[in-house]
């Protein structure tokens, strides 16, 4: 098998080397907000040719997060950015949006130093969840990922932690649920529990605790190929390299 962590491992294609990504470098995640608080497509497109394709880059090609721009600074940075004769809903659509990016990447921040409880917990936005199976269909011809082939977000965001904490784990295949199985019996049809965390009562569902059944030949050769599926997505290995 072919892996690599951030610090020490190397893999051999060098499409698979930028896994390293939460929501404010997430291209998919920013390309849909932008989709949203920007409605004039021109604009929209103005925006990409420029080369600003994530929460982190908009944050920072004007101002700093911790330094907002000033009136003069942004209407600056928009003339250079938006088509020619925008208007003003164009104009406070991209603002909101970089506002949004710069709150974002503080947030982010933060939680990487105060940990958060979430530690070996980053998660990739759904967005990008979405449009990386896109991509994978694509490019794996041949191999259906659906059914009971598609990996869970809970396996995704567990493999996608190994490259946040720089270290490999090992994933049983009872953890090697399956997207279906997920939708069916996921978090979100369990009761909401309170819980303390970082002295603020905070309500959240709990974890589903979902297991995969792997108790013959055909169900434990489908964990594997979920997990294996799921270490493609997220780039930390191709199915190449595991092949």
């Amino acid at each position: 098998m072919c892996m690599h962590s951030k610090k020490n491992l190397t893999c051999e294609t060098s499409h698979f080397c930028d896994s390293n990504m939460g929501l404010v470098d997430s291209e998919a995640a920013s390309g849909q907000r932008l989709a949203e608080v920007v409605t004039d497509a021109n604009a929209r497109q103005s925006v990409l040719a420029g080369n600003i394709r994530s929460f982190s880059m908009l944050a920072f090609a004007s101002g700093t997060p911790q330094n907002p721009p000033s009136d003069e600074a942004f209407r600056t940075f928009a003339d250079g950015i938006l088509p020619v004769g925008y208007n003003m809903a164009t104009y406070s659509g991209l603002r909101r949006l970089h506002f949004e990016a710069a709150t974002l990447v503080v947030a982010q921040l933060k939680q990487k130093v105060t940990g958060d409880g979430e530690e070996g917990k980053q998660k990739l936005p759904i967005s990008e969840k979405q449009a990386r199976l896109a991509e994978q269909k694509r490019r794996l011809l041949g191999v259906e990922i659906e059914g009971a082939l598609q990996p869970s977000y809970t396996v995704i965001d567990a493999v996608n932690g190994m490259i946040e904490t720089s270290s490999v784990l090992w994933i049983p295949p009872s953890k090697a649920t399956s997207r279906d199985q997920e939708i069916q019996h996921g978090a979100k049809s369990l009761p909401s529990v309170a819980h303390l965390e970082q002295h603020t009562l905070r309500l959240s569902a709990p974890d589903a605790n979902l297991e995969a059944e792997c108790s013959n030949a055909l169900q434990l050769q489908w964990c594997m190929q979920r997990w294996a599926l799921a270490l493609d997505q997220v780039r930390l290995s191709s199915l190449e390299c595991q092949s």
